[in-house]
């Protein structure tokens, strides 16, 4: 199959999967629109949440983008979790974001201990060493 067709079966393709996901949308949008009577809340939920779903499969997946903070890298560990605590509650990031970097700051300060542990022990067996000969 020639090039330009794939092309072409590709745009129609992605053209097929946002009209489902409008139309998708549209109901979801008249569900919750619709006047919602208490004999009706569990047929129009599983309605929605059926849509949804499909809405869910039509979607492209989101790529996670990096996150943007400059933070002083100078500063001492818990300078830099506030600043990044500060940066959430500003607004600056996500709180799901701040989040994730304060996991990642964390892993680093567990490896940095480690490390510098392991650099502790090293110079205690070598004076152990050094007083035994």
């Amino acid at each position: 199959m020639p090039k330009p067709t794939k092309t072409r079966q590709a745009r129609q393709a992605a053209l097929r999967e946002e009209l489902q996901s409008r139309e998708y949308l549209r109901q979801i949008h008249g569900i919750l629109a619709s006047d919602w009577q208490p004999e009706n809340v569990s047929v129009n939920t599983a309605k929605m949440n059926g849509y949804f779903r499909l809405l869910a499969k039509s979607l492209p997946d989101c790529k996670e983008l990096p996150v943007v903070l400059e933070v002083d890298q100078t500063l001492p560990l818990a300078q830099r979790a506030e600043a990044v605590a500060s940066a959430a509650i500003a607004g600056t990031i996500t709180p799901t974001e701040a989040n994730a970097l304060l996991n990642v700051m964390g892993r680093v300060a567990e490896i940095k201990a480690v490390h510098e542990l392991e650099a502790r022990i090293l110079k205690l067996e070598l004076l152990e060493n050094d007083s035994s000969d």
